[in-house]
């Protein structure tokens, strides 16, 4: 299937690479630098699930050297886009299952339109509090 780019690349860098936004038919994708082999990942929380919902969740590493272990990647979200409207979804990078540590905070405005095509524009990386 044809993906087309909807986002230029966020202006700030997450994690030494950015952030991009894909759509097809009726789901739209947000693309993230990650590295679950320190233990952490993405999570997205919809602020309103009538609208969107989590359709998967994947990870793909980076070529590394052969032997090197712990590379980093990208992780994808895919959104599946239920009805017309907007709503945020809040981003977050961390260990959830270390006491919530988390490492930076992003949030994106996804709108879905006529016939199920949605958008997610990006704000730009927030570190988290300390």
């Amino acid at each position: 299937m044809k993906h087309i780019v909807l986002a230029a690349f966020a202006a700030m860098a997450i994690l030494s690479g950015c952030a991009s936004t894909q759509k097809d038919g009726d789901t739209v994708s947000v693309q993230l630098k990650s590295n679950p082999t320190t233990g952490s990942s993405w999570t997205a929380a919809i602020a309103d699930s009538s609208i969107a919902v989590l359709a998967s969740d994947t990870y793909t590493q980076d070529k590394a050297a052969k032997g090197r272990i712990g590379a980093g990647g990208v992780q994808t979200l895919t959104f599946k886009c239920l009805k017309e409207g907007s709503t945020d979804i809040i981003l977050t990078y961390g260990r959830p299952w270390e006491n919530g540590e988390v490492w930076e905070t992003r949030t994106a405005r996804l709108t879905v339109g006529k016939n199920l095509q949605g958008t997610i524009e990006m704000e730009a990386a927030a570190p988290a509090e300390e």
